[in-house]
């Protein structure tokens, strides 16, 4: 398993691809925490704080009634480490390579200053902070209302075409979660057809430019 997994450790290919790697650059590591878990019963386990799961940080999402241990890391946790880096990428990026301005802006307005608290709740507050947010996300994974005005209402326009993706892959994990599954491969057969399905749809709609905009950038 991964175990680490953050936006500098995961790399597009020439061809469309993705790919894990290990970089284990300074950039995010700068400004946010990084832990050597070794109370979790996994001593090997590691993570950056905004994306790892909150069941990691001391949180289950549906624990057992019969739990005496905190939960152990599994693939389902690697999963989660995933989504919040797809949610980062569109809560804090305007486009390929470009950050959103407004989070950085002195404007006042209510709806920036949810966007900055919603960003602060889930990648930059203390480890309580984060896993209060993540477990709320959990909760109310697969009631798509609630995750529009709660999370996917402040997606960049850019971004906007991701939305179903983010709200379906949530809701997988979540469910996967909930039911305790623990057949991995089925679990991850899902989620990529999940991706697959999406990819797919925006080929064919490409409502916002997508694929076409990285092309024009890097001509």
């Amino acid at each position: 398993m991964p175990r680490d997994i953050t936006p500098e450790d995961i790399v597009i290919l020439v061809d469309g691809r993705g790919a894990v790697v290990d970089l284990d650059g300074p950039g995010l590591r700068s400004t946010h925490d990084y832990e050597i878990i070794s109370d979790s019963g996994d001593p090997l386990q590691t993570g950056m704080f905004p994306f790892m799961s909150a069941e990691l940080l001391g949180h289950p999402y549906y624990p057992p009634d019969d739990a005496t241990e905190p939960p152990v890391h599994h693939f389902i946790h690697d999963l989660e480490s995933f989504l919040l880096v797809l949610v980062w990428m569109c809560l804090t990026r305007e486009g390929p390579a470009k950050r959103r301005r407004d989070l950085s802006s002195t404007q006042q307005t209510e709806q920036l200053s949810a966007l900055r608290r919603t960003v602060f709740r889930l990648f930059e507050g203390d480890k309580e902070v984060l896993s209060l947010a993540k477990r709320h996300l959990m909760h109310i994974a697969t009631r798509r209302r609630l995750v529009d005005v709660e999370l996917l209402c402040y997606v960049s326009d850019f971004m906007a075409p991701l939305k179903d993706l983010i709200f379906e892959f949530l809701s997988l994990i979540s469910i996967a979660y909930e039911d305790n599954r623990r057949d991995t491969q089925a679990v991850y057969e899902d989620a990529l057809r999940l991706f697959d399905k999406h990819i797919r749809s925006l080929q064919k709609e490409d409502p916002s430019g997508l694929s076409k905009k990285p092309r024009e950038n890097k001509e």
